[in-house]
């Protein structure tokens, strides 16, 4: 019959289709809970006119009206955690179908953006999802967002806080918060020996949504991510994203555990688990069915987009992420939790050089890219990414993009001993090159180092499958590159450099047996560069040109 307006509250609703024979139905008005709800019985007149019951000659038998009120169950209850919101914040938890049947991406974003705060608070909604592992029993707290408002934004948005309780005791043994996806570690908190009937909290990241645990609820970070080493606070300074974040930033320092807290979070909406909007509803099959059985939000992407360089003296851009998220059913620790806990394996680290480094995005560039910020050090960890041939690409206003190709085996730090030396743009030139042995072949994933002239090793990379690599480097320093096999008797007989600067006269070949013709080349035009070649017999292992 189609959605019918009310003209009186102006609110959409599907009327029940009554017909001569007896029939039940169904009117869901849980999303006016707390509110006085008026039941108004209508009449269709076939003619094309609706009236009211009793202007009308027709008579409606009923015979009863109930009005049933889901029970959420005690323990549901007794563990769902307080929320604390950025004081920015526009989003909050809610249905998604907070005004309608329509899922479509634009339409929620822009209904919900639409809404009056005390309307956003009247919608508040968390689901939840309880499973029994045997010894523990995990209650999932489900957010819906209708849009994700941070550096990769995207439509619509699925975040998570789980609580596992020890069956026997009843006790707590660990709080997670889910940070973002990929290379981030979610927060995790481990036997927080909460008292009796205070509620664990959780610091929601202003825009993405990302959460943090709070043991206290005092706005301060909590966490026991122990499994990092060392761990730092930081934050997402607001030229990436207006937005402050208390997601844990990891990196590892062998020697101690790093613990720096934020200042107390900055105080927006609280919104507390006994609060009369607090609402609470379970994830049922019906609920699930209402997707039609998508694995996601069928929406487009709406990706960000990093400078990558590439050989040649251009660069091209790459989207990163905006994909609207997968539905918690979908996921693997629906309904195996113990996927959620935070594991540091397959790790890469490494420092961004400089002073002013805390809003650099380091991304991986694999089938699924992985990202993540520099803290205030420059410091940053990227979790779980898969083992192989990558190339990681920096991007840092002001600064030209840095790129490295690398191997990742078991835990790797990037840059040279563990530095990403970045260039402001101003004096960044390319030293672009290709490795080929004796016979021409070019030589993929050769090791290219690239040294100034104090003999200080600055930058290192791998070729590429064409034998190809390129290194950003500054005018003000004179280079010297050298390729080095990982097999030990093969020899690098031929290693073609290109040097370009701003000055294309510059811009030369170096051949096997020419070294010493190109440098001179190279530094009378512009002293930009002094390039050789190291060739290394493998019979002997001396080199034959130093």
């Amino acid at each position: 019959m189609g959605t019918i307006t009310d003209s009186d509250t102006g609110e959409n609703y599907t009327p029940a289709h009554i017909t001569p024979e007896w029939n039940e139905f169904w009117i869901d008005v849980s999303r006016w809970s707390g509110q006085t709800v008026t039941l108004r019985v209508m009449v269709f007149d076939y003619s094309g006119h609706w009236c009211n019951m009793g202007d009308h000659t027709r008579w409606i038998a009923v015979d009863d009206f109930y009005f049933v009120v889901p029970t959420i169950p005690e323990d549901v209850l007794k563990y769902a955690p307080n929320l604390w919101f950025d004081s920015e914040e526009q989003l909050y938890p809610t249905s998604p179908f907070f005004d309608d049947e329509d899922l479509s991406g634009e339409d929620n974003k822009n209904d919900y953006y639409a809404l009056s705060f005390n309307q956003k608070v009247d919608n508040f909604t968390i689901y939840y999802h309880t499973v029994d592992t045997g010894e523990e029993i995990v209650y999932e707290y489900w957010f819906y967002y209708a849009y994700n408002d941070w550096v990769n934004k995207h439509y619509h948005d699925w975040e998570t806080v789980y609580v596992f309780v020890d069956k026997a005791t009843g006790n707590v043994t660990r709080v997670v918060g889910s940070a973002h996806v990929g290379g981030f570690i979610n927060n995790m908190l481990e036997n927080p020996q909460l008292e009796v009937g205070v509620h664990v909290g959780v610091l929601i990241e202003g825009g993405s949504h990302a959460s943090c645990t709070d043991k206290y609820n005092d706005g301060t970070p909590d966490t026991t991510n122990t499994g990092a080493w060392g761990l730092q606070w930081g934050t997402v300074p607001s030229d990436y994203t207006g937005i402050k974040i208390p997601v844990v930033v990891g990196f590892i320092h062998p020697w101690n555990l790093i613990t720096v807290w934020l200042t107390p979070w900055d105080q927006g909406e609280r919104i507390e688990y006994n609060e009369a909007h607090y609402t609470l509803k379970e994830i049922t099959s019906d609920f699930i069915g209402e997707f039609g059985g998508l694995e996601r939000f069928d929406d487009p992407i709406t990706p960000i987009y990093l400078v990558n360089p590439v050989p040649g003296g251009i660069t091209t851009p790459i989207p990163i992420d905006g994909e609207p998220p997968t539905h918690p059913w979908t996921q693997t620790r629906y309904n195996n939790p113990y996927d959620i806990i935070p594991i540091l394996d397959r790790f890469i680290t490494g420092t961004v050089s400089g002073s002013d480094t805390i809003s650099a995005i380091i991304v991986i560039l694999s089938e699924e890219p992985y990202y993540t910020f520099a803290d205030e050090n420059g410091n940053f960890l990227l979790n779980n990414v898969p083992y192989g041939v990558h190339d990681v690409v920096v991007n840092l206003d002001g600064y030209a993009p840095y790129k490295q190709r690398f191997i990742h085996i078991e835990n790797t730090t990037l840059g040279v001993d563990g530095i990403l030396n970045i260039i402001p743009e101003e004096e960044a030139f390319r030293i672009e090159g290709t490795a080929t042995d004796i016979e021409e072949s070019i030589i993929p994933n050769a090791t290219i180092n690239a040294y100034d002239e104090s003999g200080s090793n600055l930058f290192t990379t791998l070729t590429d499958e064409n034998g190809t690599y390129l290194v950003t480097a500054s005018a003000e320093h004179v280079y010297t590159v050298e390729a080095i096999t990982d097999v030990g008797i093969a020899i690098v007989h031929n290693v073609s450099g290109v040097a370009r600067s701003k000055n294309e006269d510059a811009l030369k070949f170096i051949e096997d047996g020419k070294e010493d013709q190109a440098n001179n080349m190279l530094n009378a035009e512009d002293n930009i560069m002094n390039a050789f070649i190291n060739e290394v017999e493998a019979e002997s292992g001396k080199k034959i040109k130093d």
